[in-house]
C-alpha cells in the first residue's frame, strides 16, 4: 500500500510539473508576441519537450534570472554540451525542483501536515540544486584535466612554431596529439572556426569568452597582444608555457598548505565519535547506578 501511495504521489507530481512547463511555455509565447520562439533561444525550435523546458527557463526575468542562464550557459560550454542553451538547462533545474516539491509536498502533507510545506519546500530546494551539480560537476573535472593539459599543449605549439609551422598547423597538431583531452578537442573547434572565416584572434577571444577561466584568459590575451605587436609567437608560447606551470605548482602547494587546517574539523568529529563510543556505555551505567 505504501509503494502504491508513493507511486501516486510521484505520478502528481510529474504530472504537475509538466502543467507548469505547458503554462510557462505559453506565457514564453505571448511575451515573444509576433517573433519567432527560435529567436528568442534555439532550444525553443526543437521538441515539444524541450520547448517546454526552454519555457520554463525564460519565462522569469530579472538580473537573477539572467545571471543563472549566463552560468548555466558558461558550464555548459565547459562540460561541451553543444546542444543544451542555458535557458534550457535552467528550465531543467527548476522542473527537477518543482517535481521534488510535489512529491515532498504530497507525501509529508498527508501524513503531518504543514510539515510538508517545510519537507516540499526543502526537498524542492534540493531538487533543484542536484540537477545544477549534475551540470556543474563534469564542468569541473573538465576544466581541471584542461589546466593539467595547457603546458604540455603550449610547450608543443611552441616546438611547431620553433620548427616553422604557422600558428594554424601548430594548434591543428596540439588538437590532434595521441594524448589530446579536453583542450584538444577545445583546439580543435577553434581550428574550425578560423576555417569559417574567422581570424584566430577573433577564435581564440570567442573562446575565451565562452569559458571564462582565469588560465585562458592569460594565454589568449598574452597571444592577442604578441600577434599585434609582431612578438616571436614561439617565444611567447614557451613563456606561457613556463608560467602555467609555475602557476599549477603554485596552486599544489596553496592546496597542500591548507590541508592540515581543513582536516582538523573531521579530524576532531572522529576523536569526539570515539570518545563517546567508548566512554558513553561507562557514563551510562554510572548514571543508572547513581540514580541520575
Amino acid at each position: 500500500m505504501t509503494w502504491l501511495l508513493v507511486a501516486i504521489c510521484t505520478l502528481v507530481g510529474v504530472t504537475a510539473a509538466c502543467a507548469l512547463s505547458a503554462g510557462a511555455a505559453a506565457l514564453v509565447r505571448l511575451r515573444c508576441g509576433a517573433e519567432p520562439l527560435a529567436q528568442q533561444d534555439p532550444s525553443l525550435a526543437a521538441s515539444p519537450w524541450r520547448q517546454l523546458v526552454a519555457g520554463v527557463g525564460v519565462c522569469m526575468r530579472g538580473a537573477g534570472a539572467d545571471r543563472r542562464r549566463s552560468e548555466l550557459a558558461t558550464l555548459a560550454a565547459r562540460a561541451a554540451i553543444r546542444d543544451r542553451s542555458g535557458a534550457e538547462l535552467l528550465g531543467r533545474c527548476r522542473v527537477h525542483g518543482a517535481c521534488a516539491a510535489l512529491v515532498g509536498a504530497v507525501l509529508f502533507g498527508c501524513a503531518a501536515g504543514p510539515v510538508g510545506i517545510v519537507v516540499g519546500s526543502s526537498l524542492g530546494v534540493a531538487g533543484f540544486a542536484h540537477a545544477w551539480q549534475a551540470i556543474a560537476a563534469p564542468a569541473r573535472r573538465r576544466m581541471r584535466r584542461l589546466r593539467a593539459e595547457l603546458p604540455f599543449a603550449l610547450d608543443l605549439a611552441a616546438l611547431c612554431l620553433q620548427a616553422g609551422g604557422s600558428l594554424t598547423e601548430a594548434m591543428v597538431a596540439v588538437a590532434r596529439a595521441d594524448d589530446a583531452g579536453p583542450l584538444g578537442a577545445e583546439l580543435d573547434g577553434v581550428a574550425r572556426e578560423t576555417e569559417l572565416g574567422r581570424t584566430w584572434n577573433q577564435a581564440l577571444e570567442a573562446w575565451q569568452r565562452r569559458l571564462q577561466i582565469p588560465e585562458l584568459d592569460h594565454v589568449v590575451g598574452s597571444l592577442v597582444r604578441a600577434q599585434a605587436l609582431g612578438a616571436p609567437l614561439a617565444e611567447t608560447l614557451a613563456e606561457l608555457a613556463e608560467n602555467a606551470r609555475h602557476r599549477r605548482y603554485a596552486a599544489a602547494e596553496t592546496a597542500a598548505s591548507e590541508a592540515p587546517a581543513r582536516m582538523v574539523g573531521p579530524t576532531v568529529l572522529i576523536v569526539l565519535a570515539a570518545v563517546l563510543l567508548i566512554a558513553g556505555p561507562a557514563v551510562i551505567t554510572l548514571m543508572s547506578d547513581t540514580g541520575l
